[in-house]
């Protein structure tokens, strides 16, 4: 059964947000929608709605969670099947539960808060800050505890911190989290937005003091100069950023080291230097998921520098323990491509046209199988493929450069098409123009 966030969260789920949240800031901690805390007791009745849900037997769904109603520190029944609507991807289906539900029930702390959470997700922050405080001015469900009801008000100001951040307005979230990290013992998202806000206002001491305390509350969470160096990324001060990274290798706990080893690999990748990564991940490890994505990056550097039979001996590594692993299928496809052999073309086809089918829901997927295409001649492919990719709105640099080249490709054939025909030709001495 899923506990409520404050009380549930773990210092490995709390650094996976940061991270994202570092990439994605609109992505914003501690803000899910009020789920039962049962204890157990109504876990087979989730786990039945859910199973309904991912049949498509919404009315079932809520058939079933009507027995939460006499459930200790639950939301209502509605609010629950909401949330996993929006789990699900109904989002259409869970704002109209909404709006049904607040529309015939007397206004509640769950309800205002469901609004909040959606509004935080799209974006709209004053909408989320006055239903957080709309929400503070109604009486709990009476079939709360006051240990839930401490919980849920907490929820309630992560939803203002989360307004406040979405707006930028960092001195506002300072104010806030400041006055919410006074005990002994405080929840861990109170004390990440404390540390953040510091940091965006330029107190970096007091952004690593909130971070150690938040690690020493949680000794699993990575070291508090990691977390400074991708908030530096994040906001574009790459010599501050390696300057942290460097900072964040030299800890003595092994475990952080290897963790900020990792990031700061990851980070040489992306600034296109990958010189270094070998001697950054030379290291042995007895945890598979850091051992994978430490072989991942190693492949990664290796394709970068082009030394690509060392790429593919990897990736065939990790294929072999975890073959349905969409990364490493992607990777092996772009070193195959490279190949002077045609059958490690055809290969890497065939595996961008089976990722393309299983994984068609990422943009890489197509980008990837695009540029394949364009690489085979197969231009006309290659742009209904890139175009898929394009859907999202955000490009990756990659793709970026395979629609540059699938450009080129076809303003050359235009040029030659208008050599080789008839009548007048005024621009037969220009060359192609880099822009307008």
């Amino acid at each position: 059964m899923r506990k409520p966030f404050i009380s549930r969260v773990s210092a490995r789920r709390l650094f996976l947000f940061l991270s994202i949240f570092l990439i994605c800031p609109n992505l914003l901690a501690g803000v899910v929608l009020l789920v039962p805390d049962t204890g157990g007791v109504g876990e087979g009745v989730i786990a039945e709605a859910q199973a309904k849900l991912r049949q498509g037997d919404i009315e079932s769904a809520r058939q079933t969670l009507q027995s939460l109603l006499s459930t200790e520190d639950s939301s209502h029944p509605e609010l629950v099947l909401a949330d996993m609507l929006f789990q699900n991807g109904y989002g259409k289906e869970a704002r109209a539960t909404l709006e049904r539900f607040s529309t015939i029930n007397a206004p509640r702390v769950d309800t205002f808060y469901a609004f909040g959470k959606l509004a935080i997700e799209e974006k709209r922050w004053f909408d989320a800050w006055v239903h957080a405080k709309l929400a503070e001015r109604v009486a709990m469900p009476t079939n709360w505890t006051p240990k839930y009801q401490e919980t849920v008000r907490a929820q309630l100001q992560l939803l203002m911190l989360a307004s406040h951040a979405g707006r930028g307005d960092w001195a506002q979230v300072k104010s806030l989290a400041e006055s919410l990290v006074t005990g002994d013992k405080v929840p861990d998202e109170f004390l990440s937005y404390a540390g953040e806000a510091q940091f965006h206002l330029g107190n970096i001491p007091g952004a690593l003091e909130h971070y150690q305390r938040l690690a020493a509350q949680q000794p699993s969470f990575p070291t508090p100069e990691l977390v400074v160096a991708k908030l530096y990324n994040a906001a574009n001060d790459q010599v501050q950023a390696e300057a942290f990274f460097q900072k964040a290798v030299a800890v003595n706990d092994v475990e952080k080291q290897h963790t900020a080893r990792l990031e700061y690999a990851r980070w040489q990748l992306w600034q296109g230097k990958p010189e270094g990564v070998s001697d950054l991940l030379t290291f042995q490890t007895a945890h598979d998921d850091i051992r994978t994505e430490q072989q991942y990056l190693l492949a990664m550097a290796a394709r970068m520098e082009k030394r690509l039979p060392e790429a593919r001996t990897i990736l065939d590594k990790l294929l072999q323990a975890s073959p349905d692993s969409f990364p490493a299928r992607n990777q092996l496809a772009l070193v195959l491509i490279e190949s002077p052999g045609l059958a490690d073309q055809q290969l890497a086809r065939q595996i961008a046209e089976e990722n393309s089918q299983r994984f068609g829901n990422l943009a890489d997927t197509w980008s990837t199988l695009g540029w394949i295409q364009l690489k085979a001649g197969d231009l006309d492919s290659a742009e209904r493929s890139l175009s898929t990719a394009t859907k999202a709105g955000t490009i990756s640099r990659d793709t970026a450069f395979y629609i540059s080249v699938l450009r080129a490709e076809q303003a050359a054939k235009l040029r030659a098409a208008a050599e080789q025909s008839s009548g007048p030709f005024f621009y037969r001495s220009e060359n192609i123009p880099s822009g307008l």
